[in-house]
């Protein structure tokens, strides 16, 4: 073994030092540099098992402008093995290690920058384990204490190499302080240094951790190959931002961890993953603090089984979008926005998958928000929770037998749902409850077989729902408790589809109903309350499910409205003076006082109306054109 110690101490030196011939084994290098614009150069090339610095005999320079680059290019080499192995103090130094086999370490090495005059100070390294696997970097550091500057680059290219600890930290006294990292990785099983776990730790953030503690962190990651393992904490303590560029996560089972925190209002966290291609991988980021946060995942190619989260505080904007692929979970968490809205914005254009297939979570706490999710695809699944008031909620599918569902409760108020539909067997599911006024739900389908749901509930006042639907076999059913002032509209366009309404305990309420087709079966109540109206126009045939046995206003089973209050309206116009309707079945109750019930056919045959009024100062008014027409009036 040779072993070889330099020390030198003049204000300038350089030196070149190869260790042995150029297959020597275990040999090790020990420099101590002390003063400025030194540079050293250490070249174990070709034999194994070499050394350089360790806790009792470390490789060191200190002052400024120094620098010292290491090439080992055999196996199972050690640069800084443990302790202060390997350090550098002082101001503008610069470290270079190449390994360039299998099995090879760089263990510790700190570069602490203090006392820079002038010019910002400024660390830069450069890790390159290349051609190699097995191949570890332990703790890396670097220290800023006056303005200044780190620059890490970590490269990586073989399977089974490790990044245990990349850290970063400046002063944070000055908007010129920054961080910077960049990790590349090329083959499989790399970055693992513990185990991260689905939505990649959610993210408490440990597997091969990137830290960086300041003003101004930038880490960018590029990732090529499958179980890679990584995860990244930024902190941001006074003024800038932190930045996570991950610009490509391409291949399978891979992991992403990120943790962003800003500590001021003028702060922002930044995330963009520009791509991740292929399958089973997880990614979990959080952004918190009292700052802008923004995140953006996309999934690319045809990627499927990808799990990514995005939890936010504060003013918050995230985007994730999935390009291609099936069995997808994204999830958005977005907290209390106390300076700025929250936005959320998720797309899926899937494949042809038959059973359960993407699924979508955005959930909001605080006021303001603003959620969309956009899907293209068959057997999808989107739900939006919000909270608070002033929230707009927009979803909008493509496809088939996809579910949304949209939440909008507790205290909320002046809150918006916007629901698009074009395909077949969709569900949609819409609910505004507890303590919520000024409400809006906007639906429109365009398909058949599809079922939309909303609720408006509980001390509701001021809310309206409008639902459009062209096509055939469609439910539509609305309920509205406790309230005043509220307002459904149904537009319906088609045959065989049911429309159900139900306003309980309202006042000065309304349901307007238009429905165009055949065999369509309408159904609703307003009951307990008084001063509504209830109103339909039917175009069509066979509207009304059921039969009027006695054809007399006793048997009150098909297409019936009811009004149960006083002070309620209640119109049906059946046909046009042009087109005539036929064979529609309606009944109407009203149980209170002072109602009134006027019914028109312009024209058709064999059309039955059935009225039953139980109360005082009543009024039915029926007029019918056409043959073999039927009214029966109960008082």
């Amino acid at each position: 073994m040779t072993k070889l110690r330099l020390a030198l101490l003049a204000a300038t030196a350089a030196g070149v030092i190869s260790a042995g011939y150029a297959y020597a084994a275990s040999n090790e290098a020990f420099i101590i540099q002390s003063g400025s614009t030194n540079t050293a150069a250490i070249d174990q090339s070709g034999g194994s098992y070499n050394k350089v610095g360790k806790s009792t005999d470390p490789a060191a320079q200190t002052g400024s402008d120094n620098s010292l680059t290491i090439t080992q290019e055999g196996n199972n080499n050690v640069i800084g093995l443990e302790g202060d192995g390997l350090d550098q103090f002082g101001d503008n130094n610069s470290f270079l290690a190449n390994q360039l086999t299998n099995d090879n370490t760089v263990g510790e090495v700190q570069q602490i920058e203090s006392g820079a005059t002038g010019a910002n100070g400024t660390n830069e390294l450069r890790v390159n384990q290349l051609i190699g696997n097995g191949n570890t970097v332990g703790t890396v550091s670097q220290t800023t204490t006056a303005s200044g500057k780190n620059r890490a680059i970590i490269r990586q290219e073989g399977s089974g190499n490790v990044v245990k600890s990349v850290s970063q930290t400046n002063n944070a006294n000055s908007v010129a302080d920054q961080n910077n990292i960049v990790v590349k990785v090329t083959g499989n099983d790399n970055g693992t240094a513990s185990a991260l776990t689905n939505y990649a730790a959610n993210s408490g953030v440990n597997s091969s951790e990137i830290i960086q503690n300041g003003s101004n962190n930038e880490f960018k990651l590029f990732v090529t190959g499958d179980n890679n393992q990584f995860g990244a904490i930024q902190t941001n303590e006074n003024g800038g931002s932190n930045t996570v560029n991950t610009l490509k996560i391409e291949g399978n089972s891979n992991e992403l961890g990120v943790n962003q925190a800003a500590h001021s209002n003028s702060d922002s966290n930044t995330l963009v993953i520009e791509k991740i291609v292929g399958d089973n991988n997880s990614v979990g980021v959080s952004q918190n603090g009292f700052g802008t946060n923004t995140g953006t995942i996309s999934l690319g190619g045809s990627s499927d089984n990808n799990w990514a989260r995005l939890t936010q505080e504060n003013g918050a904007e995230a985007k994730l979008t999935i390009t291609t692929g099936d069995y997808n979970r994204l999830s958005v968490d977005q907290l209390a926005a106390s300076t700025t809205d929250n936005y959320a914005e998720v797309t899926v254009t899937s494949d042809d998958a038959t059973g359960p297939n993407n699924w979508v979570y955005i959930r909001q706490y605080g006021d303001a928000e603003y959620a969309t999710t956009t899907i293209v695809g068959n057997n999808n699944y989107s739900n939006i929770s919000q909270t608070a008031k002033g929230n707009i909620a927009n979803s909008s599918f493509t496809g088939d037998s996809n579910n949304s569902i949209v939440r909008q409760n507790y205290y909320s108020s002046d809150n918006t749902a916007n629901t698009t539909v074009t395909g077949d067997q969709n569900g949609v599911n819409i609910n505004q409850q507890y303590w919520s006024d000024g409400n809006t739900v906007t639906t429109t389908i365009t398909g058949n077989q599809n079922e939309v749901s909303s609720d408006q509930q509980a001390s509701s006042n001021r809310n309206t729902a409008t639902i459009g639907i062209s096509g055939n076999g469609n439910q539509v059913e609305n309920y509205t408790y406790a309230a005043s002032d509220n307002e459904l509209i149904v537009d319906i366009s088609g045959a065989y589809n049911y429309i159900g309404s139900l306003q309980g305990l309202v006042s000065n309420s309304s349901v307007n109903i238009a429905a165009t087709g055949d065999s369509n079966n309408i159904s609703a109540t307003q009951a307990f309350g008084s001063d509504n109206d209830l109103d339909a126009v039917i175009f069509g045939n066979f509207n009304g499910a059921g039969t009027f046995s006695t054809r007399t206003a006793t048997t009150l089973n098909a297409g019936y409205l009811t009004q149960v209050g006083s002070g309620n309206t209640a119109s049906w116009n059946v046909g046009t003076t042009t087109a005539d309707s036929s064979n529609n079945l309606f009944a109407m109750i009203q149980n209170g006082d002072d109602n009134n019930v006027d019914v028109t056919i312009f024209g058709g045959d064999y059309n039955e109306v059935a009225i039953s009024q139980k109360g005082n100062a009543n009024t039915s008014v029926v007029t019918q054109n056409g043959s073999n027409n039927v009214v029966g009036i109960s008082q």
